[in-house]
């Protein structure tokens, strides 16, 4: 990856609370604004602003499901100016709201929003295998289907898959449209260690066709 954009990328990860505009990410990277907002699609898929965006809703998941904070607290914690603009990008980043959100991390992940309904004419399938890295116990994977190369509601096909330590799992997608798809996962999975008990969080990302 460029380094004008690991750079940026760096900067956003680091003050995705503040207020940031486009102009001081690309003053980070040293470049010119419209440059930068260029060369930054280019290698992320993603313009800096959906960036931002996707980072910001993924560090709110983690307040509402570890704290107690309020939803407005959370909003201006990560970066928004306002409940509202903070609840409409929540919900449209993750399916429902931050509110609903909170109380299904609550009573377990069951509920969340599924795929968008299919099938679609020409739909195929995708069919492949998920291993887990070196340092990691079992994981539960959730794997999708996306239009964007960040994990956002709505994926077009998804499965939960359990993948044990130290051998892959087949997983398959069905009913996958026609086009070009961004396959990612996520994965929670034990720690090896002293303390087998504490959780690790893995992300891997790839693109089908």
């Amino acid at each position: 990856m460029d380094t004008a954009v690991e750079r940026a990328i760096e900067c956003i990860r680091e003050r995705y609370g503040e207020p940031l505009t486009l102009t001081e990410i690309a003053e980070s990277a040293l470049l010119s604004r419209f440059y930068f907002a260029r060369l930054f699609k280019e290698e992320t898929g993603l313009t800096p602003g959906r960036f931002l965006a996707a980072i910001r809703i993924y560090h709110a998941k983690r307040l509402i499901e570890t704290t107690s904070m309020s939803i407005t607290e959370i909003s201006y914690a990560v970066g928004y100016n306002s409940l509202g603009s903070f609840t409409n990008s929540f919900t449209a980043s993750v399916g429902v709201s931050p509110s609903r959100y909170r109380r299904l991390a609550r009573d377990g992940v069951g509920g969340l929003p599924g795929p968008e309904p299919g099938p679609w004419p020409g739909s195929g399938m995708v069919a492949g295998t998920i291993s887990l890295p070196e340092g990691h116990g079992n994981a539960r994977v959730f794997l999708g289907a996306f239009r964007t190369p960040i994990v956002q509601h709505p994926s077009v096909a998804s499965i939960v898959v359990d993948v044990p330590s130290g051998r892959p799992s087949c997983y398959s997608l069905k009913d996958i449209p026609e086009g070009s798809w961004h396959l990612l996962a996520v994965a929670v999975a034990d720690g090896i260690g002293p303390d087998r008990r504490a959780r690790r969080t893995s992300l891997v990302g790839g693109t089908a066709r």
